[in-house]
């Protein structure tokens, strides 16, 4: 009977047996007195006793038995001792591959095979550009790693998902700064003579470009790898207690994000979403399976990163006062894999799928049969429309409105009320579907004040004769007119367009965010703000004209105002007819 005493090998207990200890001891002794005369024989000799930590806790079950003998000898024989790796030395490089192919056949046939070689993803500090990261992936995979980033740089064009996930892998993924975490990277044995190979084979300083481009290029890959470095470092030395609210806050954001993806992915598959639709999304595709697959598609797309955000959350929480354990990376590795191969299925089903969709849905609308509901209403003088209608205002001694459109549009969507003189008309309700169908809608009104339209909307004003008006347009929204005004004040915005064929007298108006403006008839004062690629398109101006342009805007008019002060700055133009 042998005593057993406990020991510690990196951060694990174990239970060993005395002569067990006495053999094991002897051989760590060998190896430091080898690996000092390195400069980061620290860093080795950490990493050595983290492979025997895994073998032992892999031969124990988990430290439930004792360390014996015959287990120090196995981890002995995995990982060489001094003496083979000297005889190594001397044979060079030949001896080195088959010293390696004869480590691997006596490993083969002991009780830990499957813990003597296992590939862990890591950061390539040897290969980066940048942090690694795409270094490290094609050293997992065993690509090359040109491929690799050009995946990284194509998705970031055309998806930009991918630079989210290089930043989170950045912080994520532990960089290989040791031999040994090298050897890990490609799947390669942790032996003492693979880890001198490495140590004598890494990577030579970088070659000198001698383009002036090539070395502007590398300076700012540089730059951008010693910020993110330092941002890295920052993230990790912030402190147990700022690194766990960091994790709490991307454990219930992913969460949340998982939990509410997952229940309208399934919503979708039942058919309980098509509620909401009024119609099942499924009969404008091309085929029902085609549609179920670009749904599928699409979840694993949306919900991937928000699992990954939430492991990452947990990984953070966890790591806080723990010892540091070797990070398992087959699940994080499996669920890329599937993120691009549904990325890809995505792309090819949506160019497919979505013309599909438009045209079968544009056919299905034009197919709805028309309702009209009338809402009598108290008198206003402000009209506010919203929600992409079509909208024709016309005199009248009575206030009313009427739509006609789909019924469940104008019953489920269609909001229409007077608050304080003001009508508005908007959506009322959360409809997925049909919120991408319109109504029509003729309102009619004894004398407009005000008139307001955003998202969309498509307005005519015709007839009236009015003293003054003012118009807000803004959300790629249209006004037509063929009314008389004598004083009109506008103001347009984000992309919208207004044209006024009747007799305008006094025109102040605002444009912004690539609006227009158009005037046919002639006007007596103008006074005009424009900016942000903007256009005013003015007949003749008889009295003044006051106009400040800038940011690419455009002013045309015709005739030759008493009074002119135009002020044109940032790329702007004055066309005189």
């Amino acid at each position: 009977m042998d005593k057993t005493i406990s020991i510690t090998i990196a951060g694990l207990i174990f239970h060993i047996e005395s002569s067990a200890y006495q053999r094991l001891e002897t051989w760590l002794t060998a190896v430091r007195r080898h690996f000092t005369r390195y400069d980061d024989s620290d860093e080795i000799l950490r990493d050595i006793e983290t492979r025997i930590a895994e073998i032992l806790n892999y031969r124990t079950e988990g430290g439930k038995r004792a360390v014996t003998l015959e287990g120090v000898d196995d981890v002995i024989a995995q990982i060489g001792t001094v003496e083979d790796f000297q005889d190594f030395e001397g044979e060079g490089t030949g001896a080195t591959e088959a010293g390696s192919a004869g480590t691997g056949s006596a490993e083969s046939g002991t009780a830990t095979e499957e813990a003597a070689v296992r590939k862990r993803l890591y950061r390539d500090p040897d290969n980066s550009v940048l942090g690694g990261v795409a270094a490290g992936v094609a050293a997992y995979f065993g690509i090359d790693i040109v491929l690799t980033r050009i995946l990284f740089i194509v998705f970031a064009l055309i998806w930009g998902t991918s630079i989210v996930i290089y930043i989170i892998l950045w912080i994520a993924m532990p960089v290989a700064d040791t031999p040994a975490k090298k050897l890990e990277m490609r799947g390669k044995p942790v032996t003492l003579s693979g880890i001198e190979e490495k140590i004598k084979t890494s990577m030579p300083p970088r070659e000198e470009v001698k383009s002036a481009f090539g070395r502007f290029m590398y300076k700012i890959a540089d730059v951008l790898r010693e910020i993110g470095e330092a941002t890295v470092d920052l993230v990790k030395r912030a402190g147990p207690v700022l690194l766990s609210v960091i994790g709490a806050i991307l454990v219930i954001g992913g969460a949340i994000a998982a939990l509410s993806l997952t229940i309208l992915f399934i919503l979708m598959l039942t058919g309980t979403a098509n509620v909401w639709f009024g119609v099942s999304p499924a009969q404008f595709a091309t085929s029902p399976i085609s549609h179920y697959a670009l749904v599928v598609s699409t979840f694993l797309l949306v919900v991937i990163p928000a699992i990954l955000i939430l492991m990452a959350g947990i990984a953070l929480i966890r790591g806080q006062g723990r010892p540091r354990k070797q990070r398992n990376s087959t699940i994080p590795i499996v669920m890329l894999s599937i993120w691009v191969i549904a990325l890809l299925a995505t792309t090819i089903l949506g160019a497919r799928e979505i013309p599909s969709y438009q045209q079968n849905i544009q056919s299905h609308i034009s197919g709805l049969e028309q309702t009209e509901r009338t809402f009598d209403l108290s008198p206003f003088t402000t009209i506010s429309v919203s929600g992409g209608h079509e909208v024709v205002i016309i005199p009248s001694e009575e206030h009313y409105v009427k739509a006609f459109g789909d019924e469940q549009v104008l019953d489920q969507q269609l909001l229409v009320q007077v608050i304080s003189r003001e009508l508005v008309v908007n959506n009322s309700r959360s409809c997925l579907f049909c919120n991408n169908r319109s109504a029509r809608l003729e309102i009619g009104v004894t004398e407009p004040r005000e008139l307001k339209f955003s998202g969309a909307t498509r307005t005519s004003l015709n007839g009236f004769d009015l003293e003054n008006l003012t118009l807000r347009i803004s959300g790629a929204s249209r006004l037509d007119s063929d009314s008389d005004i004598s004083e009109l004040t506008t103001r347009l915005s984000g992309s919208t367009f207004a044209s006024f064929t009747g007799h305008i007298t006094h025109l102040e108006c605002r444009l912004s965010g690539a609006s227009r403006h158009r005037v046919v008839q002639s006007l007596e004062t103008v006074r005009a703000r424009i900016s942000g690629a903007s256009r005013i398109e003015l007949g003749e101006v008889a009295r003044l004209l006051d106009a400040e342009l800038s940011g690419g805007s455009i002013l045309e008019f015709s005739g030759e105002p008493e009074q002119s002060d135009i002020r044109s700055t940032s790329g702007s133009r004055v066309v005189p007819r």
